[in-house]
C-alpha cells in the first residue's frame, strides 16, 4: 500500500458497544475486494467516523508520511466513551468537520 493516498474508499467495522452492535467506518487506501489483503483483513485505515466523530490516524510511517491505524473489531465489548478512547490511545486524533 503507497503512503498518502490521495483516494480513500469507506467500509465498516462492527464493534459491540454497551451490549449494542454499532459500526466503525473506516477508509483505507485499497479499493475492497481488489486488495482485499492490504487492509480488509487486517482492519487498518487512515481515517474513521464513529458516533458522529472523525478521526485521523497519527500515524508515521518510516520517512514520516501517513501510515494507516488499527481499528477495533466485532469481538470486543466497549462502552462508548471506551471505545472513543481506544481509538485515542491506538493513535487516531478526532477532527472537527466545522
Amino acid at each position: 500500500m503507497k503512503d498518502d493516498p490521495e483516494t480513500l474508499y469507506w467500509r465498516p467495522s462492527s464493534v459491540t458497544v454497551n451490549g449494542k452492535t454499532e459500526y466503525i467506518m473506516y477508509a483505507s487506501a485499497e479499493d475492497y475486494p481488489v486488495n482485499e489483503s492490504a487492509n480488509h483483513s487486517q482492519w487498518k485505515g487512515y481515517a474513521c467516523y464513529y458516533n458522529g466523530t472523525y478521526y485521523v490516524s497519527n500515524n508515521k510511517a518510516y520517512g514520516g508520511k501517513n501510515d494507516t491505524g488499527s481499528v477495533a473489531t466485532g469481538t470486543t465489548n466497549y462502552s462508548g466513551e471506551a471505545l472513543e478512547k481506544w481509538l485515542e490511545e491506538k493513535g487516531w486524533v478526532a477532527v472537527s468537520t466545522q
